[in-house]
C-alpha cells in the first residue's frame, strides 16, 4: 500500500472545502443530531484552517486513488505543527485506508 500527499491548487479549495463540509457533518449531525440553524460544519470553521497563512492542503491518495484529505499547519521555524483537519472519504473503508481494525 502506498499513501502520499498531493498538494490542493487554491482554486479546488470550494471543492475541498464542500468534502469537508460534507464528511464532518456525517458524524456531527449521527452524533449530536442536526443544529438548529441547519448547518452542521459553519463555513468559518473550514475556511479557518483552509485559509491560515500556513496551512498547507493536501489530497490524501492510497495507491492511485484519493481517499480523502488533510490540512496541515507548517511552522518552519518553531518546528511545531498540527494537524487541523483531515478526512477519509465514507466509502472508502477502514480497511482500505490504512486505519486498519
Amino acid at each position: 500500500m502506498n499513501i502520499r500527499f498531493e498538494p490542493v491548487p487554491r482554486n479546488e479549495f470550494g471543492d475541498f472545502k464542500k468534502d469537508v463540509k460534507e464528511i464532518f457533518a456525517i458524524g456531527v449531525i449521527e452524533h449530536f443530531g442536526m443544529p438548529d440553524d441547519g448547518e452542521p460544519v459553519p463555513d468559518r470553521d473550514v475556511d479557518e484552517a483552509l485559509y491560515h497563512p500556513k496551512a498547507d492542503v493536501f489530497y490524501v491518495y492510497q495507491d492511485n486513488r484519493r481517499v480523502g484529505g488533510v490540512v496541515l499547519t507548517i511552522d518552519k521555524e518553531t518546528h511545531r505543527n498540527k494537524m487541523d483537519l483531515f478526512y477519509i472519504y465514507p466509502d472508502t473503508g477502514r480497511n482500505t485506508s490504512g486505519l486498519k481494525s
